[in-house]
Order: C-alpha cells, then sequence, then structure tokens
C-alpha cells in the first residue's frame, strides 16, 4: 500500500488475529461493507475471491520442519531421499491441504485435530507431525501435550510450492488494483525480497546449513500459475518447482 501512495493516496489499515475457518473468512468478506482481507495459502474453496497473485513470505510457509518422535530420530537421520521418507507415516489436521498434497505424494496420512496431534505422536500413532518452519520450535513444541517425548528432526526438512495470497472479496476493484500494482512493484524493485531477508534470514541460513536434507515435494493442487511465479523467489528457487 504504501509504494502506490504517489498514485491512490493515503490509507490506514486495522489487523486483528480472526480465528476464524477459511469458510467463516470468506463468508465475512463476502457480506461486510468494510474491505475484510486476510493472507493465507491458496485453497480451491477461496475460487470467489479476488486473489492479489504475488506470494508473500517468500515462499517459506511450504519449507517444514519434522517434529517427531525422540525415539525415531537414530531412523530419520537414515533418510536421503522421498523414497526413504516414504516409510513414516505422516499426521496432519483435517481438512488441511497439506493431506492432499502429501497423499499425492504417496504417504499415508493420518489426520486428527491440531491439540491432539502432538499427544499421539507422542503416544507413536503415527511418526512424522510436519509443520511449518514458522509454526514449531522446540520451545513451543516443549509445552505442547506429549512433548516431553518429541523433538524436530536437526537435520531433515520437507519443502513444498505453497503460497501464501492475499484474499479479499472481489467488488473492492479498486483496492484489488492497487494490492497487484504494490506487490508487482516491489516484487521487482528487490523491496519485497530485503523485508523477507530482514525478518527470516534464520530460515535462508537454516536450509543451506552443511548437512541439512530438504525433501522436495509436488503441489499438485496448486494452479500452474503459481508455481510460475514462485520460481523467481530468491529464496526457494534453488528447489525444482515443475509441475508433473
Amino acid at each position: 500500500m504504501q509504494s502506490t501512495k504517489s498514485e491512490y493516496g493515503d490509507f490506514s489499515i486495522t489487523t486483528e488475529e480472526s480465528g476464524y475457518t477459511i469458510a467463516r473468512q470468506i463468508k465475512i468478506a463476502q457480506e461486510s461493507p468494510d474491505i475484510f482481507m486476510w493472507a493465507s495459502p491458496y485453497n480451491p474453496i477461496n475460487q470467489h475471491l479476488s486473489i492479489i497473485e504475488y506470494p508473500i513470505f517468500n515462499g517459506v510457509l511450504g519449507l517444514r520442519s519434522l517434529v517427531i518422535h525422540k525415539n525415531n530420530l537414530k531412523n530419520i537421520n537414515l533418510v536421503t531421499s522421498i523414497a526413504d521418507l516414504r516409510r513414516f507415516t505422516i499426521g496432519q489436521g483435517p481438512g488441511w491441504m497439506d493431506v492432499s498434497i502429501y497423499k499425492d505424494n504417496g504417504f499415508e496420512v493420518v489426520e486428527a485435530r491440531l491439540n491432539k496431534l502432538f499427544n499421539m505422536l507422542s503416544n507413536e500413532r503415527f511418526e512424522l507431525l510436519p509443520l511449518g518452519k514458522l509454526e514449531i520450535d522446540l520451545q513451543t513444541l516443549s509445552r505442547k501435550q506429549g512433548g516431553h517425548n518429541l523433538t524436530i528432526a536437526p537435520n531433515h526438512m520437507i519443502f513444498y510450492p505453497h503460497p501464501v495470497l492475499f484474499h479479499l472479496n472481489q467488488k473492492h476493484k479498486k483496492v484489488i488494483d492497487r494490492l497487484s500494482q504494490g506487490m508487482q512493484k516491489i516484487t521487482q524493485n528487490g523491496e519485497l525480497a530485503a523485508l523477507f531477508e530482514k525478518h527470516f534470514s534464520h530460515e535462508t541460513a537454516l536450509i543451506n546449513q552443511a548437512g541439512m536434507t530438504v525433501i522436495t515435494m509436488q503441489n499438485n493442487t496448486l494452479p500452474k500459475k503459481y508455481l510460475e511465479r514462485m520460481k523467481s523467489l530468491p529464496l526457494l528457487n534453488r528447489f525444482s518447482m515443475t509441475k508433473k
């Protein structure tokens, strides 16, 4: 918005943590007289909204840490390929887009609500709980039910294209144009990459550290146009993201 101030004028933004489901957010966006906008990963359920087709967060949400049982650390350390990783059962939340992604890549998936997944993993009901690198760390994990039995695999991560995009009602055409122009501008002039590096440099260093294995997967739920957008992202262009 700031990058288009000279063309469109002043603006104000109010932020809040909604806790709403995707379906609820869509309903609010369609019915509210205000401009209700949020950022979330691509989901086909959002097709009746306007989506600003420039990924934010540099695609890093697709970088997943592997929460595992401490007893399984030795086995995880032997993984060198996606074929090796397929021997492990994955736990995910019901309705998560990630469930389809893992199943499409040949994994068995156990589904349960997030607040139950940690305890289920602690009781070895499944073997891997991949979560966004920005969503979990050892300190947070230690506070979860069953967390004393769990750890994060230190030398393995998963990556798949999983762009976070702005969504809003199609009727707000002026705002849509402004956001699209602004995102295009800061993507092309390097401001978006600089912001990412300022706030997420640890993630950049992590995937490049010696001994780190990043298992790359396809995301067949994602339209090809988003894959094309992501190819230019400076952090993640090291990964092959061609849709098969």
